[in-house]
């Protein structure tokens, strides 16, 4: 779209008016008196969605414009000199970060012996039992960094996918290994295909594909750039882009069968059966406003200040409608034999929110068929930013919460006044398992107060959506919070609710498990609260039980009926700083009992934050330990501890795999981080640590003494602490 300089005002004025039009008087009023509309509307064309990006950039920037003139009456008030804001400030805008990674042009397989993946133990046996990736929902695959079919183990460390043959338990060892470029993340490993998703530096991508990348939006204040290039000095172009490699394992030496490239972050992604969901966030340039400029004195009256913010408003306006649709949308790549060509943009696969509605950002989510290899990606995205993915077999939901305008108010705020500070928009699509249909079909949004904290505060059943936010409010001068469940029906309407919940806490974590649904909030004690949802119009807080410490995540085990749990122990003055390994039963909703409880001497550990990370299988419990302070004074120290769960006598740990002999730090390097024990994944009687410098393999019989060891390719724990301080 071009558009030139004399007819600009006109357009300003006509697309202002549209979206409601400036407004120099703001009356403050309660946001939970408000419908913030956040349904999605597909676009029908290409000039359909151009049309849409803008008219909602422009909203976003009005939203965040009439936010600032909110302040203009402070500036009437006794400040003495006035604010005095000159070149400065926060800023908020629409461009994407990224992780910059060096990438040496991709990756060549090394062979080895042996064909890991002939599909089967020897004489057509069935693979050995094994564990499995802790996935939220049975049967909805979530990609990891370690996976096993009880014959092989994949790994993806440092710069590297490494098969090792598993089983034997014996006869671990690497027979395949594969160099990436960039950086890994996470995968998939399914039959005889395995998908890698990484972050590339995709300087090469670009060249090789003709196209040149997009120079970020950024206003040239802190001293550099200036308006005329839309960037401070030297920020240049953001090259990062999303990997998505399909491997093919069948020969036994891994070889690359399709490679995607997407501008974007690798958010989460989801596997049902041969379809892969990726879900990317970013990748979108659009222009966002600029923090009002008051100049070299500053402002010193409410008409400076109106003044200034009407001038910031008019030169976002003014670079929205010079954008067109390919500075907005993000480009898809895909390289075949090294020739690198772009993957067409789907107009009609973008669903663009009510104006303004969101926040700065666009989410993607891209389909790959891993059972035709000649098929495309299929692509569908939304504009506004998603931080959160949950789905389940059926529904795939993104949540984004929107931080609105009142964040900007300060003490404007009446007192009698309680303002929401946040809000969560659920997007929801009914996902299927036919190929023909994979890509995700939006079927409607609704927005909950408050902001979740990760995906397991989402949940559906039978239709219904279940969700847990902390809600942060604003009463003149002070601050508060409370937390609250909600039931959404499949009309996308909140149709029960508990609010106020825990007073000045925050959720730690949350579980829905069948009609149940479960909190922890913190403060000082640890409140598990209870919630039957049998009825999801009238849902009902049960109980609320207080323990010191809180729980970072639960997980149901003997069918639901008790929650094993590890967080922060605590006493009545707050947390101890030592692990806590729990067990609640939770047969009777009204009346939830902890029965068994194990603090841990010392370190952290990955499973608090991420589950994945937590591996529980035929009553054992397997976690990741970290310190810089073991108990026998070694310094650093990584490990793999080993519990026996029982509901009747409760928690007993069973050992700990150390893996700091295989990191043999040197005494100069004593205080590197180089990355720890990440996994545990059990094959029959055998339990195999996996960290970023080798494999372990013990019989659970013997945590002592390993039956038989393997180290990873690429791995130099001097060189990756070198220069650490």
């Amino acid at each position: 779209m071009k558009t030139s300089r004399a007819s600009l005002p006109v357009l300003i004025l006509a697309a202002t008016a549209a979206l409601g039009g400036c407004k120099s008087e703001v009356e403050v009023v309660d946001p939970r008196l408000e419908t913030i509309d956040a349904e999605l509307l597909r676009a029908t064309s290409c000039p359909d969605l151009e049309s849409r990006l803008q008219a909602d950039a422009i909203a976003r920037i009005d939203r965040e414009m009439d936010a600032y003139l909110m302040l203009a009456d402070q500036f009437d008030q006794d400040w003495g000199s006035g604010f005095g804001w000159g070149r400065g400030g926060e800023e908020d805008m629409g461009s994407d970060g990224g992780v910059s990674e060096s990438a040496d042009g991709g990756g060549e397989s090394s062979s080895g012996t042996g064909d890991p993946t002939s599909g089967g133990a020897p004489n057509g046996a069935p693979p050995p039992e094994h564990s499995e990736t802790n996935n939220q929902v049975e049967g909805v695959d979530e990609a990891d960094i370690v996976e096993t079919d009880g014959e092989n183990l994949y790994v993806l460390s440092g710069n590297s996918f490494s098969v090792l043959r598993a089983w034997p338990a014996e006869e671990l060892a690497v027979t395949q290994s594969l160099a990436l470029e960039g950086t890994p993340l996470e995968m998939f490993v399914e039959g005889t295909k395995a998908v890698i998703f990484a972050h590339v530096e995709g300087t090469a991508i670009y060249d090789a594909a003709g196209v040149t990348p997009t120079v970020p939006y950024s206003p040239g204040y802190y001293g550099g750039g200036g308006m005329d290039d839309g960037c401070w000095e030297g920020c240049g172009p953001q090259n990062v882009l999303t990997q998505v490699m399909v491997l093919d394992l069948a020969s036994g030496t891994p070889t690359v069968e399709r490679e995607f490239f997407f501008e974007g972050n690798y958010l989460s992604s989801r596997r049902i059966e041969n379809q892969v969901r990726v879900v990317l966030s970013g990748g979108a340039h659009l222009p966002g406003s600029e923090y009002p400029d008051c100049g070299a004195n500053g402002c010193n009256s409410s008409d400076d200040w109106i003044e200034a913010v009407e001038m910031a408003r008019f030169r976002a306006h003014e670079r929205v409608l010079l954008t067109g649709l390919g500075d907005f949308v993000p480009t898809r790549f895909e390289r075949k034999v090294g020739v690198v060509d772009t993957v067409a943009t789907e107009c009609t696969g973008f669903w663009v929110p009510t104006p303004g509605s969101s926040e700065y950002g666009l989410t993607q989510i891209e389909v790959i068929d891993l059972a035709d290899a000649t098929k495309p990606p299929s692509q569908t995205a939304i504009v506004g930013a998603a931080q959160t993915v949950y789905s389940s077999d059926d529904t795939m939901v993104l949540a984004g919460q929107s931080y609105d305008t009142n964040r900007f108010l300060g003490g404007s705020i009446p007192t009698a006044t309680s303002v929401i500070l946040g809000s969560t928009f659920l997007h929801r699509f009914a996902i299927s398992a036919d190929p023909a249909a994979a890509a995700p079909t939006y079927t409607g949004s609704v927005t909950v107060p408050g902001n979740i904290i990760d995906q397991f505060a989402i949940d559906e059943r039978n239709g219904i959506l279940r969700v847990a936010t902390t809600v942060n409010l604003q009463d003149g001068e002070s601050w508060r919070q409370w937390s609250g469940l909600y039931t959404v029906s499949p009309e996308h309407r909140i149709i029960g609710r508990v609010e106020e919940l825990a007073p000045d806490e925050q959720i730690y974590s949350a579980r829905f498990v069948g009609d149940r649904g479960y909190l922890v909030t913190f403060r000082q004690v640890d409140p598990l609260f209870v919630f039957d949802l049998s009825d999801p119009s009238n849902p009902q807080m049960k109980a609320e039980l207080k323990i010191p410490g809180f729980s970072e995540y639960m997980h149901p085990i003997e069918d639901g009926q008790y929650l094993l749990t590890i967080g922060q122990d605590g006493d009545d003055n707050g947390v101890s700083g030592n692990l806590a390994l729990q067990i609640f039963d939770v047969r009777v909703a009204e009346s939830p009992i902890l029965l068994h409880k194990l603090a841990l001497d010392y370190g952290y550990s990955e499973a608090q934050y991420n589950h994945k990370a937590f591996t529980f299988w035929r009553d054992m419990l397997a976690i990741p330990l970290e310190s810089w302070n073991d108990s026998d004074g070694s310094g650093y120290s990584t490990k793999l501890a080993l519990f026996s769960i029982d509901v009747e006598n409760g928690i007993t740990e069973k050992g700990r795999i150390d893996h700091s002999e295989l990191y043999d730090l040197d005494d100069e390097y004593s205080w590197c981080y180089p990355g720890g024990v990440r996994r545990g994944v059990f094959i029959e009687d055998f339990v195999y640590s996996v960290s970023a410098a080798g494999v372990l393999v013990h019989a659970l019989e013997d945590l002592t003494t390993p039956v038989a060891s393997a180290e990873l390719p690429d791995f130099d724990v001097n060189s990756m602490c070198n220069g650490y301080y």
